[in-house]
């Protein structure tokens, strides 16, 4: 069951320049922007739009990429079972001294939803390491992640990650994943 994102209404005020009472009326009344809000952006993603003009994560997707690179994702992930995939990604953040809460939480992970979830961060971590220029852990980490699984994750995938995140919270299937 997915949990309802309810945004703030100090975040809506700002993005829409009204007033409180305003936010309220139009939640009251049901408007469509609302309900399209509140399902497909999270907080963040709207604070990260008032702060930059932009949200990262929609500035990388490429829609031709995606299109070719996706059928190579989603049949790795049907060739693997969920939980291989998520041990051997937690044994290669702890070959690399990365011993944390997603390293501990993939041991136990059974959900695809929940390993995508977890790999798309640390593309994300492996994408702002590149974007300052560092040769830091997360390479090293998905390097090793890839010895693996026989794969070539690297951090253009984590838009088509959020991708298939997305289309599992939209439509509670990852359709060719739910196997």
């Amino acid at each position: 069951m997915r949990v309802k994102n309810i945004l703030d209404y100090k975040i809506m005020t700002n993005l829409f320049q009204f007033s409180r009472q305003s936010w309220n009326n139009w939640k009251k009344e049901e408007r469509p922007i609302i309900a399209l809000l509140e399902k497909y952006f999270t907080k963040e993603d709207l604070e990260e739009f008032l702060k930059t003009g932009e949200i990262v994560k929609f500035e990388s997707l490429d829609k031709n990429f995606i299109c070719e690179r996706l059928p190579e994702i989603l049949k790795l992930l049907t060739k693997y079972k969920t939980e291989n995939l998520a041990i051997a990604l937690a044994k290669s953040l702890e070959s690399h001294g990365i011993i944390s809460g997603t390293s501990k939480r993939l041991h136990k992970t059974k959900e695809k939803e929940d390993f995508l979830r977890d790999l798309e961060r640390i593309l994300s971590d492996l994408s702002h390491e590149i974007s300052k220029g560092e040769d830091t852990n997360f390479q090293a980490v998905i390097k090793s992640f890839n010895n693996e699984i026989g794969f070539d994750f690297n951090a253009d995938d984590k838009s088509i990650v959020y991708h298939i995140i997305t289309r599992y919270r939209v439509y509670n299937t990852l359709y060719d994943l739910d196997v």
